[in-house]
């Protein structure tokens, strides 16, 4: 692929060093290897050929599902990485409302759901489908912003194909913001509120005529790979949305294992970058150079070095223009994106942004405090921690990744007590470096505790308002 030596335009939907924004890298650039091995570039694939490809739909009951989820590994692909099997069995026993597939994308460095949406939609209504009859539910209801008219095309061409089904599938269109796709900014939307997140239950309630009922809401990823693994097939491949500094910016699909440095010659890289950003605008800015070209591109990968992987972008920044100017402008972009619901946002970004302008080292003044919402709490303060590290890599200081295991270990571990855990989100505002919360604001976290990270932890422990956290020495 071609190599670019210019940079006007440069990010996706971010305007930087008076260059205009460049657009959504929502192209799909060559056939997959799982998902879209059967794909071409701008067709989509249609009901008979995509019967004939993965045949008939199995219909396993809920525990079959959830099993055959948690046997194949697959964790929500919309950013947080909750393990799909327990979405699934949380809501046992309940009398189940829609089932909502989110493609929102608010994130405008990925691509990778419009790619799905457009190319291979029955893989993705398959899923919602199997899960919809497995939970009981009768509605299926795909999420997407109102202004993706191509998007809305290609489902409701798909839906009328598949005629009439025990489930019914509806489209229901609604604003594009960053915030819009928060799980229960998605919710809040379809009830007919403001696209903003909103307290919730865990699962999440949405109201269907008098009552709220739970309802399971997952990524578009998320559902394609469930209807594969229905199926049986391994899932050994991974969504990549690459852009920035490259020829050819948009969705590849690649083996499990495919380096950084591999993907980005496969976009046709500029061969000056400064950096790279993994994760999207919140996520990990890494110190171009060999340590981090050789890493693979895979959440598990990326994870053991400390680096977040997200939604599965890859920005790529360049030299010049200079690398402080395209940090300041997603600083800027973060700071209009956020609901304003919650100090992070409020406060900590604002504060961040100061920082970058003076120059001085990104301190987040709220981490910690008992000041945090949990449905605002992941965007803010990954915001912010972004824009520390993007601040450490633009000094040509590289990122710190953990160190081997092995040298940095001790007997301590983090347990969570689910009867007991009600998603506060505190422990994860103490403990970031182990600590995610999921779309609902669950954690998500390492068993393991390095030796610096002791006393973090017991300060954790310490302020959970539940109770819920454990650590064992």
């Amino acid at each position: 692929m071609s190599v670019i030596t210019r940079h006007a335009p440069l990010l996706p939907g971010i305007p930087v060093a008076g260059a205009p924004a460049a657009p959504r890298p929502d192209q799909l650039l060559a056939p997959g290897s799982l998902l879209l091995a059967h794909a071409r570039p701008g067709w989509a694939i249609d009901l008979p050929r995509h019967q004939a490809i993965w045949g008939p739909l199995p219909e396993p009951d809920l525990h079959a599902l959830s099993t055959t989820a948690e046997q194949m590994g697959l964790v929500g692909h919309g950013g947080a990485g909750f393990p799909t099997w327990r979405k699934l069995r949380s809501m046992a026993g309940d009398e189940a409302g829609p089932v909502i597939v989110n493609g929102s994308e608010g994130e405008t460095a990925s691509g990778k759901d419009t790619v799905l949406l457009t190319h291979v939609p029955h893989l993705v209504l398959d899923g919602a489908v199997a899960a919809a009859r497995a939970l009981g539910s009768r509605q299926v209801i795909v999420r997407v912003p109102e202004v993706r008219t191509r998007v809305i095309g290609a489902l409701r061409a798909a839906i009328a194909e598949r005629g009439c089904e025990s489930v019914r599938i509806d489209v229901a269109p609604g604003p594009e913001t960053f915030i819009a796709g928060e799980a229960t900014a998605v919710i809040s939307a379809l009830e007919g509120k403001q696209a903003l997140p909103a307290p919730q239950t865990k699962p999440p309630t949405m109201r269907a005529g008098v009552r709220r009922r739970p309802v399971l809401l997952s990524n578009v990823e998320t559902f394609a790979r469930l209807a594969l693994a229905a199926r049986g097939c391994r899932l050994t491949s991974t969504l990549v949305t690459v852009s920035g500094a490259v020829g050819t910016p948009g969705v590849m699909e690649v083996p499990t294992g495919t380096t950084i440095g591999e993907l980005l010659e496969m976009a046709g890289a500029d061969p000056y970058l400064a950096a790279v950003i993994t994760g999207g605008w919140h996520g990990s800015w890494l110190a171009a150079g060999s340590a981090t070209y050789g890493l693979p591109f895979s959440r598990s990968a990326l994870k053991a070095h400390g680096v977040h992987f997200g939604a599965g972008a890859l920005i790529a920044i360049p030299a010049d223009p200079c690398p402080a100017l395209a940090l300041e402008a997603i600083a800027d972009y973060l700071l209009g994106a956020g609901a304003g619901q919650c100090a992070p946002c409020v406060l900590g970004l604002a504060a961040a942004r100061q920082d970058l302008q003076r120059g001085e080292p990104v301190r987040d003044r709220v981490q910690g405090q008992r000041v945090v919402r949990p449905s605002d709490r992941h965007f803010g303060s990954t915001a912010i921690r972004s824009a520390a590290t993007g601040r450490r890599t633009g000094r040509s200081r590289p990122r710190t990744m953990r160190g081997d295991p092995m040298t940095n270990t001790t007997n301590a571990t983090v347990a969570i007590d689910w009867r007991r855990c009600r998603g506060h989100g505190v422990c994860s505002a103490a403990l970031p470096e182990l600590i995610e919360l999921d779309d609902w604001g669950f954690p998500v976290l390492d068993a393991e505790v390095p030796q610096h990270l002791v006393t973090a932890a017991r300060l954790a422990q310490a302020i959970c308002p539940a109770a819920a956290l454990r650590l064992r020495t």
